[in-house]
């Protein structure tokens, strides 16, 4: 009899340990695909906030000195006439004109000083708020740490408001992920859109969680640029006319998938060095880079009023690659921002613009549509 109740408290203990072991793993399941951004967008908020005073500040100092130079110069058309009085001896209210001018120089001149006072304070202002942007600045970084741990922690589908823009991004993890390209069928054909990527890859006994465009095509949508699918199918393009076209906003670079299935992000010229077929399985040429080294495009203006759809692919780690597209319009600096705050890529590279889509099973499987040249799946390891 006592034997039977040691019994079954032992596997009532055993059954409440594993319950509460469980539990942890839900636990730790459910803080991994929570990434909260709310500090950071909160900083980032005041910081707009401040740059919003700035320009204020500057626009005051752009009207001051504005009517300062106009008082200069009704200045020098007075001191004119003065002189002109004094020379024309047969005038003979000679002392009358010259002091009612004398008196409108002594108010120009008062108004130049305010209008200097008021730049000086506008100058002092703008510094003051420069020094709040920089304390607002570290603690961002701050944030930005936090949130880049937690992103190494997540694999799979993600939704995130970052500066007030819904994304949806995918991060692969090669341990149970393989990203493949697309461009042409067995039958030489090409996919063009994600439905039909989807039901080819279905058709394969595969589980496709992510589809996106591969980058940027011509009107024939065929790939602009490099693209390698178990060999190269378009060369190189290292031309650089002089266009307004984001592909050829240089550096642009190379998103490849060496044969060991790890992602890379070269810029254009770092990969013609090192450029060999033989080690990489996929390969897709677009632009401009976002990051490089760690760095935001020095061609990237922030708080840019040039704002369109953007999608992109970054590296968080040798394991980690992150695919995202906005789903409301973004200039390229906030984008980039995007792949170095959030995701802590050292590269990143622009895929494309408005036309992009992107197709995930869990959050978003009716998004089937477009008109591509290549396209970029993820799909689940067999195990």
């Amino acid at each position: 009899m006592r034997t039977a109740k040691f019994m079954n408290i032992f596997s009532l203990l055993t059954l409440s340990c594993m319950f509460l072991s469980n539990v942890e793993i839900l636990e730790q399941e459910v803080t991994q695909s929570q990434i909260d951004l709310t500090k950071y967008n909160t900083i980032s908020r005041t910081i707009d906030s401040i740059y919003n005073l700035i320009e204020c500040d500057e626009q005051k100092i752009h009207t001051y000195n504005n009517e300062i130079i106009s008082l200069e110069n009704e200045k020098i058309k007075i001191q004119e006439k003065c002189k002109s009085l004094n020379r024309d001896t047969s005038t003979c209210s000679i002392s009358f004109n010259c002091d009612t001018l004398s008196q409108s120089l002594k108010r120009i001149d008062k108004k130049i000083k305010d209008n200097s006072l008021k730049i000086s304070n506008s100058e002092q202002s703008i510094q003051a708020h420069q020094e709040k942007i920089n304390i607002q600045k570290k603690q961002l970084q701050d944030a930005s740490k936090s949130i880049v741990s937690s992103i190494k922690k997540h694999n799979g589908s993600l939704k995130l408001k970052f500066k007030g823009i819904d994304y949806h991004v995918f991060i692969a993890n090669t341990d149970c992920n393989e990203i493949q390209m697309h461009w042409l069928n067995n039958n030489k054909k090409r996919f063009v859109n994600i439905g039909n990527l989807l039901n080819y890859l279905k058709k394969k006994n595969t589980t496709p969680l992510m589809i996106t465009n591969a980058g940027m095509y011509t009107p024939e949508l065929k790939p602009l640029g490099l693209y390698i699918e178990q060999y190269e199918l378009r060369p190189l393009d290292l031309k650089s006319p002089k266009t307004d076209g984001n592909f050829y906003l240089k550096p642009n670079g190379v998103y490849y998938i060496d044969t060991f299935g790890v992602s890379h992000i070269k810029t254009t010229e770092e990969f013609q060095i090192e450029y060999d077929v033989k080690k990489m399985n996929y390969a897709t040429q677009s632009g401009p880079m976002l990051l490089i080294n760690d760095k935001i495009h020095s061609s990237f203006k922030e708080r840019s009023l040039n704002k369109k759809i953007r999608s992109g692919v970054g590296i968080i780690d040798d394991k980690r690659t992150v695919f995202a597209i906005s789903l409301g319009e973004v200039n390229f600096y906030d984008f980039a921002l995007l792949f170095k705050d959030i995701f802590g890529c050292n590269d990143a590279l622009y895929l494309d613009g408005a036309i992009s889509q992107m197709y995930l099973n869990d959050i978003d499987p009716n998004e089937l549509g477009g008109q591509f040249g290549a396209l970029i799946s993820v799909i689940e390891k067999n195990k």
